[in-house]
């Protein structure tokens, strides 16, 4: 017989303090039938393994690994399945297991700590998934599809951004613009880089050295207008928005801007039209899911008037 399992069982059942029967009741079985285990006379059938596994706090292999822990509580547990397998069900398993521990009240510090640290793996393992696919876009180039092409590079962008990695989009879109400047999306890239980074007084002297060239396209006076308003210049921000929208006047970047902007500022009554003339253009449009964050933000907006 494996001693290290049999003598896991018996460490194991000791750390969390429980009998024997209390063992055996909850999983079902006899108290003879956990002694013969914990002596190594007979092993629990194989498909029992799972659930002596949860019942101690470890993993299924952490049964045959000598001097084997148990985790503080299951939640601890399934945390650290997750943090193997990286498998979304394994996340969610492991999410329910925190949210009934955190509803019951009986937690520490530590469960709280776990808990992040369960979010930060998903986060990082969804941002991996999500730079793969941008990725990808990328690598097909433009000729597919420009528009969804130059809307991937700015998604990508904004993620690279949330991890840290300004300063690298920054250089890299500087040194593209140097050799590739005959098409306004690349002079855009780099006024997110450095909107996103920051730099808003450089930011604008490059939007307005962009617009010289470029006059008739409205996603630079969308971004020229976030711009100004990281500059507190309102009026040119409302300016370079409208200009957007005049252009074209389906410019969401521009028009969630203005909305967002006008609420920023306490122009409830503004922003409650902006809100509902945009869930307006997009329910006309056919977008009925995506109006209703804008019909959402307006109601919001009622309210507070």
């Amino acid at each position: 017989m494996n001693s290290v399992f049999s003598d896991n069982l018996r460490r194991l059942r000791q750390a969390k303090s429980y009998t024997q029967e209390q063992a055996a009741e909850r999983l079902g079985v006899s108290p003879q039938a956990v002694s013969r285990w914990e002596c190594g006379t007979t092993l629990p059938d194989v498909l029992l393994l799972p659930a002596i596994a949860e019942l101690y706090c470890v993993t299924v292999d952490d049964l045959f690994r000598v001097k084997a822990a148990a985790y503080r509580n299951e939640a601890h547990r399934l945390l650290a399945v997750y943090e193997a397998s990286r498998d979304r069900e394994d996340f969610l398993r492991a999410d329910n297991e925190f949210t009934r521990l955190l509803s019951g009240g009986s937690y520490v510090s530590d469960d709280l700590r776990a808990y992040g640290v369960l979010y930060e793996i998903a986060m990082l393992e969804c941002a991996n998934k999500a730079m793969a696919l941008y990725d990808e876009v990328i690598a097909r180039g433009p000729g597919e599809d420009r528009h969804t092409y130059y809307r991937t590079a700015i998604q990508r962008l904004y993620l690279r951004s949330n991890i840290g990695l300004d300063d690298r989009n920054v250089a890299e879109q500087e040194e593209w613009l140097e050799k590739h400047g005959d098409d306004p999306w690349d002079h855009i890239l780099l006024l997110v880089a450095l909107y996103r980074k920051g730099r808003y007084e450089e930011a604008y002297e490059r939007f307005q050295t962009a617009v010289q060239q470029f006059g008739d396209v409205p996603e630079l006076y969308a971004y020229g207008g976030d711009i100004c308003e990281m500059r507190y210049r309102y009026d040119d921000a409302f300016l370079f928005w409208d200009r957007a929208l005049e252009l074209d006047p389906t410019c969401r970047e521009a028009a969630y801007a203005k909305a967002e902007c006008r609420e920023k500022l306490g122009q409830t009554r503004e922003a409650c039209e902006l809100w509902e003339r945009l869930a307006a253009e997009l329910e006309g449009a056919g977008f009925e899911a995506e109006a209703r964050y804008p019909r959402a933000r307006a109601e919001n907006c009622r309210k507070k008037m």
